[in-house]
Parts: C-alpha cells; structure tokens; sequence
C-alpha cells in the first residue's frame, strides 16, 4: 500500500522543511547584534555591488580591495541606505544630518580637527607604501581616504560609553552607521594636503 501512495508527501515534506529552514535563519537574524543585522541587510540590497561598482570608477568603494564597508553611491541618490525591505531607498537624505554632525565636531574643536588633520597626513604617507598605489590600482589620496574612514568609524564608535543605556547605545550605533565615512575622509585628506602645500610655499 505504501507503495502505491504515489510521492505527493515528498513535496509537502520538502515545504515544511523549506520553512523551517527560513524559520530559523529568521530567528538566528532577529538574536544577532545591529553590526550583523546591518551587514545582512547590506548583502541582500546588493549582493555583488553592482550600484557601488557601476557608479563609482574608484575600485576602493565597491569593496573590491580594502574590507571597508561605507554608504555607497547610488545614481540619483546621495546615499545608498542599508534598510529594512523596500521602502529603504526613499529619498529622505538619511545620513546627511549624521554625517554633517561629524564634520561640525571636527571643525569647531582645535584639537580634534589638529589630531585629525594629523591623522590623514600620517595616512597619506603610510599609502604612498601600499601595494596598490604601487600598481597604481589607487592614488595616494583614494587609499589614505579609505584607510582613515576606518580610522575614523573605529574611533567614533569607540567613544560610545559601554555603561550607557542598551536602548541609547543602540541608537547611537545606528546613527553612526549612516555617516558617510568616506566623504568624512576624503575632505579631511584635502584639507590636511592643501595645509602641507601651503605650509610648504
């Protein structure tokens, strides 16, 4: 008789194992921090970098060669957000507020913007040593600007207190998440090259 039942239970088993399998990749998401979370989410928006590679000839900011991962350019947008499903690539300019508030902290403190200028002297030098500005894969400003973006998110997210409330430190994780790193860099690379010419003349 067993026989002769035919392989229908064979799909109805295959589905209910398909759902358990998404079930609990589901729940194993919903217990992993907001860096995880936040990288998932990144994947499954743009899983090969196509927006990232097609709209920006610069090799570093597709990912393609250094391991960090910034708010990449979208044509027609002025970033490209890591959301939740559709809905997340409104034009709301989600992380232009986060972003221009790193900035203002870098410029109305002396010492920070001092350290900082410091900082991407030391990694424009430190490029002119790397492999790919020897193959001339990178200039010396596009590979100090992504090395001092991850100075630079390394620190900031350093400096949230570890006693701080779960609740206001997840917050803060995430604002931080939006700022545009890279262009953070980038200006603070002009910046501190224009200062070493004119100190320079």
């Amino acid at each position: 008789m067993a026989g002769k039942g035919g392989g229908a239970w064979k799909v109805a088993y295959a589905d209910f194992v398909t759902a358990m399998m998404a079930f609990f990749l589901v729940m194993w998401l919903v217990s992993q921090n907001a860096k995880v979370k936040d990288a998932v989410a990144k994947y499954f928006m743009d899983p090969v970098g196509f927006y990232q590679v097609g709209s920006n000839k610069n090799p570093g900011d597709s990912g393609a060669i250094f391991d960090y991962e910034g708010q990449g350019r979208v044509p027609g947008k002025n970033f490209q957000l890591a959301g939740r499903g559709r809905g997340s690539h409104t034009d709301r300019r989600q992380g232009e507020a986060e972003t221009a508030t790193v900035e203002q902290s870098l410029t109305k403190d002396p010492e920070a913007e001092e350290y900082w200028r410091t900082q991407a002297l030391r990694q424009k030098d430190a490029a002119t040593e790397s492999e790919y500005v020897r193959e001339k894969t990178l200039s010396v400003d596009q590979a100090a600007t992504i090395q001092l973006a991850k100075q630079l998110e390394t620190e900031f997210a350093a400096k949230v207190p570890e006693d701080l409330d779960p609740v206001y430190r997840e917050l803060m994780t995430a604002s931080m998440s939006y700022v545009d790193w890279r262009g953070v860099a980038q200006g603070l690379v002009q910046r501190a090259a224009l200062t070493r010419k004119e100190e320079s003349n």
